[in-house]
């Protein structure tokens, strides 16, 4: 089937510019906030520019497809703005998220790995995973030789709360965490990989961006 994106507002130098984001840039100057990128605004806050500015919000892999000019994507899962959600995934240590790519959890790896600094040139000699930071590396042992890994970030449920000016029982309690609210019992039985759901009525924003046309 051919899909024909109609034309939006214009941007990037052309009538029909891309449309769908995970990564966009506004600016605040004088109190008010920008598009550059499609040159529309003044917006006196957050709220005003969302509602004018985003066609709905999308989560999991793009799927391409292509327009007369060019090619495009679309999230495999969209939503209207009005119905729209930031997800997270709880990492409470970054070699929990290593692990999981060998079928087990950090403390289980942490025999199989050689660890450095940020810049991968000093040992260091964590005594468990809670001394293994964000931006460390690993070396970890396999079958076949050894596999570089550099520790990413950690987030919390009080990482979260923080981006969205929420308390964490706030972000917990609401319905759409029910799930993990009754799986684990309360925020503090959180562990690596729960899911963590922040809805709109909560913040309007979310991590990916569908649709610029206004």
């Amino acid at each position: 089937m051919e899909v024909k994106k109609q034309n939006g507002i214009p941007g990037h130098g052309q009538d029909n510019p891309q449309f769908d984001f995970g990564d966009h840039v506004v600016v605040k100057y004088g109190g008010n906030l920008y598009d550059p990128s499609y040159g529309v605004g003044p917006y006196a806050n957050d709220a005003l520019y969302l509602e004018a500015a985003l066609c709905g919000l999308g989560k999991g892999p793009s799927i391409p497809f292509f327009t007369k000019d060019k090619k495009q994507q679309i999230p495999t899962e969209c939503v209207p703005y009005d119905k729209g959600f930031s997800e997270y995934t709880i990492v409470l240590n970054p070699l929990d998220i290593v692990a999981k790519s060998y079928r087990t959890n950090g403390a289980a790896l942490m025999p199989y790995c050689v660890f450095f600094d940020s810049t991968g040139s000093v040992r260091k000699y964590p005594k468990d995973k809670s001394e293994v930071t964000t931006g460390m590396w690993a070396l970890v042992r396999t079958t076949t030789g050894f596999e570089s890994w550099q520790m990413g970030k950690t987030m919390t449920l009080g990482d979260i709360a923080l981006r969205h000016s929420k308390t964490e029982d706030e972000i917990f309690n609401h319905a759409k965490n029910a799930a993990v609210k009754l799986l684990r019992g309360n925020k503090g039985g959180l562990e690596t990989g729960d899911t963590i759901v922040v809805p709109k009525d909560l913040d309007p924003n979310c991590w990916l961006v569908f649709g610029h046309d206004i």
